[in-house]
């Protein structure tokens, strides 16, 4: 049975502005927002408000494409659009009003008339005027049940208002402050107001099951309690008013696609539940971890991980069990590791020795010596399609560095790493895309280092100069990171970026991670870390404190959902 998913947006994990990648097999989603809250006002006396709810329950869209989310400030808006501006109609998108702070005079709530769309859409929690100081309790903020509570006054001399409650159904009122008691906040999540020389207490979030994301719950919060003569106003969560500026909107994507991909991640052995919407395998692709940087004065770079991958796994149904390791990254040292093999194995505890059990792809190969190490060997692999690793650049002259090689990737193998000049290191090879191989990390040219090699829609990190570091350009989509020129300043060789093609069913990003590029100096320049996943590190100075490791690596599972089926009668075949 197709099981829907849930994607929860703040500003605090996401930034004010950014975009959400939509997954395959998704055609539409459901936007649900909850506005931004404001703090209280001392000048007027007025508690901060809560902030408006709106929905927009269906939103056609196109698996790759990208939807555009901003948290604007107080009296603004949160918004979500297809466009990449705030949205006018809702072909385009949603938007929730936020509450707006008008300092010495009063604050407002956000107001469902100022949503998109209107229907559906519920106001946040007005704030009453206190008593400068105390102030009135804040409001809640708007949900899916209803409108935000009011925040309650502060009638008398030294107690502030409770704080609205968060709406579930309509959220309940903040009472009153007394002459020295505070006011009881308005139930569920009203922060209580301080008593005279108190504090108020912080308004806290109402959870909604239905807005669960990986393993956290979100809901709208109850308003802030405000504080007694003395004290000061609680703070608030989502959506509500509090003691600190309102930026605290959320927004909460929900859908339900008809492919899912999933990334398994955790380094190690571990044990992978096949999902209960299971329906059939689409593929089962995996990296292996890319080396780490060996750190001596004339130093090879490592290799990058291989990549596998398998359509045809045997023995896979919703809830059976199979085995995964997934490789590490090697680490650095005048004698580094390299990476770690990553397997996947329906059948037994194992790496697998056939296709029809699951994928095997190796680890780069660290470098033993000025050579660079060789990429994870495609010849080794286990899958139906199998690439090899880049392998990391070779160190010619004393001091210098080669950079480190690109991870293989579902368009072929990973690019290789470039080599040293005579007082410069390479730059990394890049990562392979979804449908070209890697492309070559150029070589030290003089006394500037070479810059990360870059495949069709990558971007390679710039090569250090005598007087820049390596990546002032910055590496993008799985390219390399340039290699340190001859300058005393630099701080290391720059790193790889991450990979950026596959995109999984909760919106993440990943993809064949880029080389690093070589440090420079006989002694304490390190090279960058391999990009994720599996980017091969390149060469360190042999008394660099900073340990450059390989990127780890990863396994995609990704597969068909079941369908639903509803049966509404009886149904006889008559022959």
């Amino acid at each position: 049975m197709a099981v829907p998913v849930v994607v929860a947006i703040t500003n605090a994990a996401n930034g004010t502005t950014g975009t959400f990648t939509v997954p395959a097999g998704v055609s539409s989603v459901k936007i649900e927002i909850l506005g931004n809250g404001c703090a209280p006002d001392n000048g007027s006396g007025y508690g901060g408000c809560g902030g408006a709810y709106a929905v927009l329950p269906s939103l056609s869209v196109t698996p790759g494409s990208k939807l555009t989310f901003a948290f604007n400030g107080s009296g603004s808006t949160v918004w979500v659009s297809n466009t990449g501006v705030k949205p006018t109609t809702t072909l385009q998108g949603c938007y929730a009003a936020s509450a707006v702070s008008n300092p010495g005079v009063s604050t407002a709530p956000g107001l469902a008339s100022g949503c998109l769309p209107t229907t559906g859409a519920f106001s946040g929690g007005n704030a009453y005027s206190g008593l400068s100081p105390p102030n009135g309790g804040s409001g809640g903020s708007a949900g899916p049940g209803g409108n935000g509570g009011l925040g309650g006054n502060s009638t008398g001399s030294g107690g502030g208002g409770g704080g609205g409650a968060g709406a579930t159904g309509n959220g309940a009122n903040g009472s009153d402050g007394g002459t020295t008691s505070g006011g009881a906040g308005g139930s569920p999540g009203g922060g209580n107001g301080g008593a005279s020389g108190a504090n108020g207490s912080n308004g806290t979030q109402v959870d909604i099951a239905a807005w669960t994301f990986k393993g956290t719950t979100y809901g709208p919060s109850g308003g802030a309690g405000a504080g007694g003569v003395g004290g000061s106003d609680g703070s608030a969560g989502y959506g509500a008013g509090g003691s600190t500026a309102g930026l605290n909107g959320l927004i909460i994507i929900t859908y339900t696609p008809t492919v899912k991909t999933v990334f398994l991640t955790t380094t190690g052995a571990s044990t992978f539940t096949i999902p209960s919407d299971f329906g059939s395998l689409v593929s089962v692709e995996a990296i292996g971890g890319g080396a780490g940087s060996r750190r001596v004065a004339t130093a090879g770079g490592g290799g990058g991980g291989a990549y596998a991958k398998t359509t045809s796994v045997s023995g896979l149904s919703a809830g059976s069990t199979a085995y995964v390791s997934i490789g590490a990254g090697g680490t650095a040292g005048s004698s580094p590791t390299s990476g770690g093999d990553t397997w996947f194995n329906a059948v037994s505890n194992a790496a697998p020795t056939l296709s029809t059990q699951g994928v095997l792809a190796k680890g780069g190969t660290a470098a033993a010596s000025g050579t660079g190490g060789a990429g994870g060997d495609s010849a080794s692999c286990v899958g139906s399609t199998t690439y090899s690793g880049g392998a990391g650049g070779t160190a010619t002259a004393n001091p210098s560095k080669g950079g480190g090689g690109g991870a293989a990737g579902p368009g072929g193998i990973g690019g290789l790493g470039g080599s040293s000049g005579s007082s410069a290191s390479g730059g990394g090879g890049s990562g392979a895309t979804l449908t070209s191989a890697g492309a070559s990390g150029n070589a030290a040219s003089g006394s500037n280092g070479g810059a990360g090699g870059a495949a069709t829609g990558q971007t390679g990190g710039s090569g250090g100069t005598p007087s820049t570091n390596p990546n002032v350009t910055a590496p993008l989509n799985g390219g390399g990171g340039g290699g340190a020129g001859n300058y005393t300043s630099t701080t290391s060789g720059g790193a790889g970026s991450a990979g950026t093609y596959w995109v999984s069913a909760t919106g993440d990003i990943a993809g064949s991670g880029g080389g690093s590029g070589g440090g420079s100096g006989a002694t304490t320049t390190p090279a960058g870390n391999g990009g994720l996943y599996g980017g091969g590190a390149g060469g360190s100075g042999s008394a660099a404190t900073i340990a450059a490791s390989g990127g780890q690596g990863i396994i995609v599972f990704t597969y068909n959902v079941a369908p639903n089926i509803t049966s509404t009668g009886n149904f006889f075949l008559l022959f």
